[in-house]
């Protein structure tokens, strides 16, 4: 018996065509999934008309075609924010929803988190279906189920111009009063997820770090904006020596390191794997002498890079 496979329209249609039988299939089950399977994106940046740079959308669109070129398809796809090129225009998102609506139109579950160049309200009016689901109305905030664990998606975004440093992230007072009190309550394993790097947030009274730590449900924190592959670990407890571990995320189209992560998890462990397709800083470029350090970084990174994440709670 295989595990969490479900097969679909595609592949009973195949094997109808190769058998010549005429059928009409359901819409709804319209691919082979693999419920254990999905893809991180994140640091999309696409811009709408009239932005100064356009690679991002056909980097992006790359993305998505490799995705539903997968056999079995991943479940969903997770996105970490940062969806839009700088200031979060209406324009930005209705040039990135026709994108990632491939994937939702193959049957793939599709979240999106928000970074610090998205905008709120712009986002929400192109991409209804993630105010719908969030549990923290306003805000960017889900919990995406697995066979394994669940993801945690936290909305780390500051909009006050008043309040926010450039670029950091924040948790809100209603995103900090939502995961004080569901996330202990909620049955592990849990993976926490933001755009933003843990310590520039805090909780209650003190920083997202501690809060990580003594979250006994909770097994790692992975998140975007430096646009780099990047696995780490922080310490939970000298006294036991517990420690979880992290991960930060390659760019998906703007630049860094470019391309996206899968994670496949098993009972005991989940394992995220880059699949990185390009390096670069600003711009794509023709490799010079001055850039074979591009090549380098990126060699090193196709090596089937993992991070592997124990599901073993404490």
């Amino acid at each position: 018996m295989v595990d969490n496979i479900r097969i679909g329209r595609r592949e009973f249609l195949v094997s109808a065509i190769a058998s010549g039988i005429s059928c009409s299939v359901p819409a709804a089950e319209s691919v082979r999934f693999d419920d254990s399977l999905s893809v991180l994106i994140s640091d999309m940046h696409v811009g709408g008309p009239g932005s100064n740079r356009v690679h991002q959308q056909g980097l992006l669109s790359a993305a998505v075609d490799r995705i539903l070129e997968m056999n079995p398809l991943p479940r969903r796809v997770i996105g970490f924010g940062d969806l839009a090129f700088l200031h979060g225009l209406k324009c930005d998102y209705e040039t990135s929803y026709p994108i990632l609506k491939r994937l939702a139109d193959a049957g793939i579950e599709v979240y999106n988190g928000l970074g610090n160049h998205d905008r709120r309200s712009a986002f929400f009016d192109c991409y209804a279906d993630d105010a719908k689901r969030s549990f923290v109305p306003g805000y960017a905030v889900y919990r995406i189920e697995t066979p394994h664990v669940d993801f945690v998606m936290l909305d780390s975004l500051n909009e006050d111009p008043a309040t926010a440093r450039k670029g950091c992230g924040e948790f809100s007072v209603d995103v900090q009063k939502w995961m004080m009190s569901e996330i202990p309550r909620m049955k592990g394993p849990l993976i926490l997820a933001a755009h933003h790097p843990l310590d520039e947030m805090c909780v209650g009274d003190r920083p997202f770090r501690s809060f990580l730590a003594s979250s006994k449900n909770v097994v790692g924190y992975i998140y975007g904006h430096e646009h780099c592959w990047s696995p780490g670990w922080i310490t939970c407890s000298y006294k036991t020596g517990r420690i979880m571990r992290t991960l930060s995320l390659p760019s998906t189209g703007h630049w860094g390191d470019i391309g996206y992560v899968t994670v496949r998890t098993t009972p005991g462990v989940a394992t995220a794997t880059l699949h990185q397709r390009d390096f670069f800083f600003l711009t794509p470029q023709a490799e010079s002498p001055s850039m074979i350090q591009n090549r380098y970084i990126q060699e090193d990174n196709r090596q089937g890079c993992t991070c592997r994440f124990s599901l073993a709670c404490s």
